[in-house]
């Protein structure tokens, strides 16, 4: 048997079996596994399996994401074990080989109301522990402090808490990263492993918010007692409950109790519980640093491989025609681009180039832009109109992008025969002209950019090649915009001051030339936007 178990924010756990029909995830009342929280989605997953008893997770796109221990995904298959989050909410997907005690926790409304019953020690306070109990603690130190996984590691505590206190009944609760909310990863029931374990909320309040560790024993109550004491209510005999504190940070509580009879708990016993918390403390941040870090392996592995998708994109080769000298950069303000160039040759013989930004960076734009690229090498060989190729591509941007997304566009036409170029801006920078009588920016019409409007209509400029050795320069706004120490920008003046030094470089060497600059003007401020260049000379 599969199973769903869903720890609410509450404490409450709510297990949900799954079947081979697909079982829809959400805060929609009519979702066939539905989670009352405000961090999850109308329609947030779904789940489905089949006969050979594998189950497939798909995110629906939803606002918060669907993450696998720690990790966003869109389709996944679950293995054992596996820790899910829906928003915040976490789910851990179990079979029969996983499969543990059905216990809930509840926290008791009541609270107690008769002082005596339990005593409070403040976390300031010095432990006091016998030579026996050290050298049990000392033990156990690497055990709990050793490079592990966290599940591993709080089952290995909760093992060692209930051979040595003989806890009949014990949790292990974990502060969410909102500070707010609680996981309860752990839970044993040893005495009904389908029942509910009550805990007082003032025990539990004292150890999360006030760091105190509290030993309850029903001897130490004054007879008769207040008969509505939520521990006495719910027959508990020895009760402690500790914080989990490691460098004033409390992470949460071991809590375990007795409802048989025995030898009530004491000071000692506290004591010792809370030298074994501050050693499951650093358990548990060596435990977050080994999945951040296997995390950001992960990521990293995978954006390399965006950007190495994303090179692959690019034209292999600039070499496309006898009167054009062509040369490009593209350096990613972060380890892959929302820019994009490409040159292409047409059917008719002419030459295309194409540059553009997509708003935002990282792999969200990267992945626009690749949707980009694959539409100019469908239309672009066709040899539409310059208006009605960007046309197409506008209505194509805006019909399949969210709102606020948009892509600032140049698209240009070489003819060699006819020694012209023809222009059409959405929402660029403007090409810069390179001649022998210097650099001077050319004004296309200032439409919008790709996706703002659906029916934007463009229009094409025509620039005739005057001079023999005229250089058009297109560029992205990481160049203009680059940032300095003194937050000055570099600016078009600087560009074109640069510029009328290089009338009479190579492509190659004018774009050489432009990034050292670029560099040297930053100097140690990191790029904050992609920089992505093309010069084409027409000799």
């Amino acid at each position: 048997m599969a199973e769903l178990i869903i720890t609410l924010s509450d404490g409450r756990v709510n297990r949900h079996v799954l079947t081979l029909k697909p079982q829809e995830i959400g805060r929609d009342l009519l979702c066939g596994i539905p989670i009352d929280d405000p961090t999850v989605s109308r329609h947030h997953a779904d789940i489905r399996g089949d006969s050979t008893g594998r189950f497939v997770l798909r995110d629906l796109g939803s606002k918060n994401g669907t993450y696998v221990k720690q990790i966003p995904i869109t389709t996944y298959e679950l293995n054992p074990g596996d820790e899910i989050m829906f928003g915040s909410v976490v789910a851990r997907f179990q079979n029969d080989e996983t499969s543990e005690s059905h216990s809930s926790i509840t926290l008791d409304e009541q609270t107690t109301r008769t002082p005596e019953a339990v005593s409070f020690a403040k976390s300031s306070d010095r432990l006091q522990l016998s030579h026996q109990r050290l050298q049990m603690l000392y033990e156990v130190s690497d055990r709990l402090t050793t490079l592990r996984d966290r599940r591993d590691l709080l089952e290995d505590i909760m093992k060692i808490c209930i051979e040595t206190f003989e806890f009949e009944r014990a949790a292990i609760a974990l502060k969410r990263p909102d500070g707010r909310t609680l996981d309860w990863p752990v839970i044993h029931n040893l005495r009904a492993p389908d029942g509910e374990i009550r805990i007082s909320r003032t025990i539990l309040h004292q150890a999360l918010d006030e760091g105190q560790r509290a030993v309850f024993s029903d001897a130490t109550i004054p007879k008769p007692c207040d008969p509505s004491m939520s521990i006495v209510v719910h027959g508990t005999r020895s009760a402690m409950c500790v914080p989990i504190v490691y460098s004033d940070r409390i992470l949460g509580v071991i809590y375990g109790d007795r409802i048989s009879t025995g030898r009530p708990y004491d000071q000692e016993d506290v004591d010792f519980l809370a030298a074994l918390a501050r050693q499951l403390s650093i358990g548990l941040t060596n435990a977050m640093l080994l999945e951040q870090q296997q995390q950001k392996n992960f990521l990293e592995r995978d954006i390399g491989i965006a950007r190495q998708i994303q090179s692959d994109l690019l034209p292999r080769s600039l070499d496309v025609h006898p009167a054009l000298t062509i040369a490009a950069i593209n350096d990613p303000g972060r380890q892959v681009s929302g820019d994009y160039y490409d040159v292409m040759v047409l059917r008719d013989g002419r030459i295309g180039v194409v540059i553009a930004d997509v708003t935002g960076k990282g792999v969200s734009a990267a992945l626009l832009t690749a949707n980009l690229q694959a539409a100019v090498r469908l239309l672009f060989p066709e040899c539409l109109a310059l208006d009605q190729m960007a046309a197409q591509l506008n209505r194509l941007v805006f019909q399949n992008t969210d709102a606020g997304r948009f892509i600032t566009a140049l698209l240009a036409i070489f003819d060699p025969i006819q020694r012209q170029t023809l222009f059409v801006s959405a929402g660029h920078p403007n090409p810069i002209c390179i001649s022998s009588s210097g650099a001077r920016t050319l004004s296309p019409y200032g439409e919008l950019p790709f996706g703002v409007m659906q029916n934007s209509e463009y229009t094409v400029q025509h620039i005739s090649w005057q001079d023999p050795n005229t250089t058009f320069l297109f560029y992205t706004d990481g160049l203009n915009e680059a940032i300095n120490e003194r937050e000055e920008q570099y600016g078009l003046d600087r560009l074109l001051r640069q510029l009328n030094l290089q009338t009479d470089a190579d492509p190659r060497s004018l774009l050489d030339h432009l990034r050292t600059d670029v560099s040297d003007f930053a100097g140690n401020t990191p790029a904050i936007d992609d920089l992505t260049m093309v010069a084409v000379r027409c000799t």
